[in-house]
């Protein structure tokens, strides 16, 4: 019991890390099939690194929803990893229709990310 909650946060701290990484991966082939040379493929860290160092603007008249959305965003992407196996085939959340639970979460996450232009 220990050890399957040992490997599933190891599982979701992998997936966190090393998703930028696939990105840049992904990026630097699709410069090579372009016959570019394209960005390192530790660029996605530097962007990440950049954007934590900023700060956020927010006007003075948005909602409670859009404070609370960043915390839930932060949650689905934690909650995927727990869903979908990655390394484990016994992940804590894993039933059936994982792949449609992590679908419609990452659905909801553009909803309230949605931008409102009134």
């Amino acid at each position: 019991m220990i050890s399957n909650i040992a490997i599933s946060i190891f599982q979701i701290i992998i997936i966190l890390v090393l998703a930028p990484l696939l990105s840049g991966i992904i990026k630097k082939i699709k410069a090579f099939f372009q016959i570019r040379k394209g960005a390192s493929i530790f660029q996605p860290y530097y962007d990440l690194a950049k954007l934590l160092r900023k700060d956020s603007v927010v006007s003075e008249n948005v909602s409670w929803i859009f404070h609370a959305a960043r915390s839930y965003l932060s949650c689905v992407r934690a909650n995927a990893g727990l869903i979908v196996p990655v390394f484990i085939s016994d992940v804590p959340f894993s039933f059936a229709g994982d792949l449609i639970a992590v679908i419609y979460l990452f659905a909801l996450c553009t909803i309230l990310y949605r931008p409102c232009f009134a």
